[in-house]
Parts: C-alpha cells; structure tokens; sequence
C-alpha cells in the first residue's frame, strides 16, 4: 500500500513568487496502481467544491517483484495566487484492488479452485453495471471456487464485496478472504455471512478483516453452498478495498474523503505580494543641463519592474544627497508605466541628487524603493559675444570674434564652436580647445578665411564646459564691407595732339593712391554728333578703354588712341584696390568732354594707353578706301523644290586703302613708305581707324606699291594696302 511521507510548502511557508510548487513525498510498499488527489483552497478542508487549484495524478504503477520506495512528485501551482493564506491538502485515491472487478471485455485475472470443476465466461446475459458480467457454470454437485488474488499489507484492513444474481436455481452465497504469505501459503481466512441469492435481482456479499502480521497477499474468493450440473449463477461489481466500510462500486480508483493510511495529509502556506524596482536611468553619476533657468527641469526617468500580477502603480522620489531631503515626489500614480517625468525645481540647480522609485503590484503591495542613483543638474554655462557688435559693418576680410564666458560651480568652459553663416548657408566653423574661467575673454580668428564684400553673415556661437555641458547658442549679425579706394581727383582731357599723334590724353593726380592699390580703369562714353548741325545725335554706353597697372606720381597719363574721329568723347576714371583676396572697385571721377577730330586714317596697334607700349602710325593722304562687308552665305538649288539662300557668320570689312605718299608735313615719301612696310612686317594684327569713327581690328595684307617716275630723288610711291577684319582676333 502507499502512504505519503511528506507534503510541502512546509507548516507556515511564506512565498512570494508568483506560482509556489507542492512537492509530495509518497512511499510504495506493494505491487499496485496508484492515484492520489491534491487540492489548494483557502477553506480548512480544501476538496473537489472549494479549490482554487487542483490536481489530480495518473496512474502510478508498481510492479511485481518491486522493493518499497519512496518517490517526491513536484507540482508548480498554475494559477496565481493573490496574497492570502492557503491550505494544501493531499487525498489518496482510494483503490479497487480487484483487477478485472468488471468483466467488461474478460475474465482474465480469475479462476475456478476446488473439488469439482466448472466454467468461468464473460456474459451480457445479466450485468448489475456496465455491460457484462461473468458466468459461473456448475459441473456437478460439489461447486468450485471463483477466486483472484490481490495484493495487501499487513496490519491493515481490508473489505471484499461483489454482486451475484442467479440464473435459475438460487443458492445460498459467502464472501471469504483468504491471507496468504510467502509463496501464497496460506495463513488464515475470513469469512462472510451467508445469504441466498435470487434469479430477480442482485444480492451483494461483504467480509472485512484485518491482515495478519505476515501477509503478503489475499485471494478474494466467491463460497457456493451446493450445485447441481449446468447450474448458472452470475457475478459482478467486485471490489477489495482497505478499509472496513463498503463503499459504492468503482472500477479502479475513487478520492477517498476517509482516512487510508495517513491519508489525507495537509499543510498551511501564506502568499505574500511580490513587487521590486530596478532604476534604469539616469544612470548614477549623470550630468543634465539646465534647459530654461525660469523654469523646473524635466527629469525622464525610467525603470525595471518585477510585480505580482503586473505593476499597478509607482512613486519616484527625488532627494538631496547631503542630507535626504525631499526635492520632488510624484507621490503613488495608479499606472503600469515603467518611465515618468518628474520636475525638479530651479532650486535644486548644481546640487547633488539621487532619485529612488518604488512599484505596487496588482495587490496593491509596494515594493522596497530602488537602490538611490545620483545625479545632478548643473547650470549651463553662457557665452556672450562682444566683437563685432549686433548689426556692425566690418571692413577686414577674415573671420575675428571676441567672446565672453560665464561658468559656476568652478567649471571651465574647455571648447568653443563658432560658425560663418550666410543666409541658410554654413560657410565656415571652427571649433578650439580653450581654458576659460568665469568672466574670461577670448578671441577666435582666422586668416586663411575671406568674407565676401558687401555681404550680410552671422556669427552663431556656443562653449562646452568640463562637465560637457553646453551653452545655448548665441548669433550676432553683421555685415562686411571693404573700405573702397578714394576717387581721383578732377580729370584733365585733351584732344590737342590727336591729329598729329593720334591719342586723346588722359591725366589725374597720383599723389596719394590707396594702400591696397592694384590699378587704374579708365572708361570713355562715345557720342555720335551730327556735323551738319553738331548737336549729339545717339550715346554709346560707357565701355573700359584700358587699365593701368602703377600708380605715377605725382601725375597719372592714359593716352586713348581709340577715341573715335568726329564723335563727342569724355572719360571717367576709378581707383581698383585688391583687399582681403577681394577686387574692391573705388568711385568714378568723370571729365568734361572734347571733340577729337582728323581727317587722317591711322594704324596703331600694342596697349592701349601708353605711349611707350603702342606702335601708332598715321597714313598721309588717303585718296580711297574700298571695302566690302562680308558674312558667310551660300546660295544652291535644290531640283523640284527651287532656289536656296543661307547666311552664316559675319566676317567683317574687307577692303584696300589707296595712299599716294608724297613728302609733306615734314616727311619724305620714302620714310613714310618704309614706315608703313616696317608696320606690316612687325604687326600681325592691328587696329585700322577711319576719320568717320570707325575702328577695326585687323590683318593687313601684301601691299603694292607703284613708285612714281620722273621725281629724281624723292621716292614718290602710291600703295594699295588690302585689309580684312579678324572678327574673332
């Protein structure tokens, strides 16, 4: 039989996890199957009606040929159980020791003993439950013994009961245990009261007994008074069970609500709730700036949580570390949120913090408050920028910025960001390690950086302190401006020497040029004048005639030889300075106007604006100038679709000058013809001017020259000298 050594939770256990487990320590001694319920309920007598949770086995089997054991059977309680006081309670189910008590499919396990013999069948002729019974057939008048053996413990009490209904003749009927020991020699038996049976309904039979010391097993065994050959009688509902009472058939096992060895055995336990909290940020040591000193910080903190039933609720606590004072307290928040945010007021600002979080769980239990992590919120530091001022003009071309910092707690501001905006666009930065105590300047510049002239740029600013805490970002506009070069003085025009050596002269005082100097542009403004009436028929836009590279002092000379014949000219001048990377243009100086006029034409070519750098030579008297004006074009015909026409690019004049070279004007012909012969050979390209105000570039061709007799030593010539345009010198 079996009996259980032990059940835990032990007497009185507290627990706090979720699902506690019931260990159940059972003993086996006999070869049987065995079963056993478990309840837990919070009544005294936890069973079927009242348990929270319960269990019930399978089948346990021991063999035969078995020794006694002992076997723990751990069971984890699948339901949760709120906090509260528990019972657990262990029932041994109680067993039908007869192996085929039924004879549903069988006889197997049973057999026919005595003097005479008999039959043993499985028939649905009769059954008292289920669907069969088993037949007993007589052979004679002497009746054998049905019996099965079945184990049992010593010491112990046993009840044998079964059904008979006869199939005709009635009889009269015992139940008899017989105990048996070692290799099933008997030892005593016990028998029941006798009784007849009937052929209209069933009659049961019962014996009870108590094992003798030295019982191993029990046949159970059905005693017929007489019988007669072919006699019939039917048996079923067979039961051996420990115990002296006659319980309602089963087949194999039933909980038994009674006392069976040491069943039932039972234990109290207490459930405790169950929460704790495990801080996860800010991690202890952290370092926060302060966001807006008017306003309290916004502490994000968040945390682990271990809670039966889930977290119901929580509370996060700020202190002081110097002394636990209370800074902030969310006080309990009914919320299974893991993170809150919780204000820390402007006092508590650079001061040593810890902050603590408690949980409830679903039962309302609070947990202990979470190990404390420091922290602490410190003042940012400022920066403050003092050079240029908001709105500024600059005229230096490279970035330079002096700031102010200020710091507390004795923090250093160790690194400073400067950025160069210009609308949306970053154009340049820096950042640079610096060690500046509270109230320090510093100055941040940079040379291999230009501005833009005439450009609006901020300066956007912000330190970071040795904490690692940083400033807000400052910005400060400002605009660059290059100082421009002073105009020149009042201009002095003269076309006196135009006819003769083919220049308008240009001069302006270059006494005091700006340090920066880099040239002189010189600008003419052309006014088309009518000679019938002399009053200025159209304007040309002014256009740059040259540039002079040096200033000269005292005095400045540009000499035009482009200024064109017959029209009204007058010029304007202005000071280039080269600052910071940067062209920077001055003002104009304009003149008044002349009127250059010649009736030569003149071929000059090199640099406007020099005389040293220029060839100019004058052609004396021009008898004619013959010239077409060319463009690309080509006329073709196409058969069935006529006449085509197409024009391309324009090529320019082409033409020849006719010169009858003589000695006048104080030169011989001779030096005027290798003059010009002297032009064309060391001039690839030049520039042709015509009394009207034309002016072309252009490549002169092979010259013919057609001396004249009869004129002794002076070598009169007339040359034909072609020319064509270079549109695309």
């Amino acid at each position: 039989m079996s009996h259980f050594a032990g059940v835990t939770p032990a007497q009185g256990a507290i627990f706090k996890e979720l699902n506690p487990v019931i260990n159940l320590s059972t003993y086996f001694n006999i070869a049987a199957d065995y079963k056993w319920f478990i309840y837990v309920s919070t009544s005294a007598t936890p069973d079927d009606t009242n348990s929270i949770w319960k269990i019930t086995s399978p089948v346990y089997s021991v063999p035969t040929g078995s020794q006694a054991y002992t076997e723990t059977f751990q069971y984890p309680i699948e339901t949760e159980l709120p906090p509260g006081n528990y019972k657990v309670r262990a029932v041994s189910a109680r067993a039908n020791l007869i192996k085929n008590p039924s004879f549903e499919t069988n006889t197997t396990d049973w057999a026919l003993v005595g003097p005479s013999t008999g039959t043993l069948a499985r028939s649905t002729a009769q059954k008292s439950n289920g669907t069969a019974s088993m037949s007993v057939t007589m052979s004679g008048t002497t009746p054998p013994i049905p019996v099965t053996t079945v184990a049992a413990e010593p010491n112990r009490t046993y009840t044998f009961q079964f059904k008979v209904r006869a199939a005709t003749t009635t009889r009269s009927i015992q139940a008899q245990i017989r105990w048996e020991g070692l290799y099933g020699s008997t030892i005593t038996d016990v028998t029941g009261t006798a009784a007849t049976n009937t052929n209209t309904g069933w009659t049961t039979y019962t014996v009870s007994g108590a094992a003798p010391a030295s019982t191993v097993q029990a046949s159970a065994r059905i005693l017929f008074a007489a019988s007669a050959a072919s006699e019939v009688h039917y048996v079923d509902d067979v039961m051996f069970t420990e115990g002296s009472d006659t319980p309602a058939y089963f087949d194999n096992f039933a909980a038994n609500a009674r006392s069976i060895g040491n069943s039932p055995i039972t234990t109290n336990f207490v459930i405790e709730g169950y929460a704790s909290a495990t801080g996860t940020f800010p991690t202890d040591g952290s370092k926060f700036s302060w966001t807006d000193d008017a306003l309290p910080y916004p502490l994000a903190t968040s945390w682990n949580t271990v809670a039966k039933g889930g977290q119901s609720a929580y509370q996060v606590v700020v202190e002081k570390v110097s002394d636990g004072s209370t800074v902030a307290d969310s006080g309990k928040i009914t919320s299974s949120a893991t993170s809150a945010t919780i204000n820390i007021p402007t006092t508590a600002k650079d001061i040593d913090l810890r902050w603590k979080v408690r949980v409830y769980d679903a039962y309302d239990t609070a947990s202990a408050y979470s190990t404390a992590r420091t922290f602490k919120i410190l003042s940012r530091p400022s920066v403050t920028i003092t050079a240029p001022t908001q709105g500024q003009t600059i005229s230096t071309g490279n970035p330079a910025l002096t700031y102010t910092v200020a710091t507390a707690g004795g923090r250093l501001v160790k690194t400073v960001r400067a950025e160069l905006y210009s609308g949306l666009t970053k154009v340049w930065s820096i950042t640079k390690a610096v060690s500046l105590a509270n109230g320090d300047s510093d100055t941040i510049s940079d040379s291999t950086f230009y501005f833009t002239n005439n450009t609006n740029y901020q300066y956007r600013v912000n330190v970071i302190d040795s904490d690692g805490i940083d400033s807000k970002l400052v910005a400060r506009d400002f605009t660059v401006a290059y100082t421009a070069p002073a105009a020149p003085g009042a201009l002095t025009v003269s076309d006196s020497l135009y006819d003769t050596s083919g220049y308008v002269s240009v001069s302006w005082s270059g006494a005091s040029p700006d340090a920066d100097f880099y040239a002189w542009a010189i600008e003419r403004e052309d006014s088309l004048v009518d000679v019938s009436t002399g009053s200025v028929v159209s304007t040309l836009p002014w256009k740059e005639v040259g540039v002079l590279y040096s200033n000269t002092a005292p005095t400045n000379q540009f000499y035009d030889y482009s200024a064109p014949s017959g029209y009204q000219v007058r010029y304007r001048v202005r000071q280039v300075a080269y600052k910071f990377n940067t062209v920077v243009n001055g003002s104009y100086t304009t003149s008044g106007t002349v009127s250059p006029f010649t009736e030569s034409y003149w071929l000059y070519a090199g640099v406007n604006g020099a005389s040293t750098s220029i060839t100019a030579l004058k052609l004396h008297n021009v008898t004619a100038d013959d010239f077409t004006d060319e463009v690309e074009e080509a006329e073709f015909i196409l058969i069935g679709r006529g006449r085509y026409y197409e024009r391309g690019t324009e090529l320019g004049v082409n033409g020849t000058l006719q010169c009858k070279l003589r000695n006048t004007d104080g030169i011989g012909a001779r030096i005027k013809r290798l003059a010009l012969m002297n032009f064309k050979k060391d001039n690839t390209y030049a520039t042709l001017r015509n009394p009207f105000g034309d002016e072309y570039q252009v490549s002169l061709g092979a010259m013919q020259v057609g001396r004249i007799a009869g004129t002794g030593r002076d070598e009169f010539v007339d040359v034909s000298i072609p020319y064509k345009e270079v549109v695309n010198r």
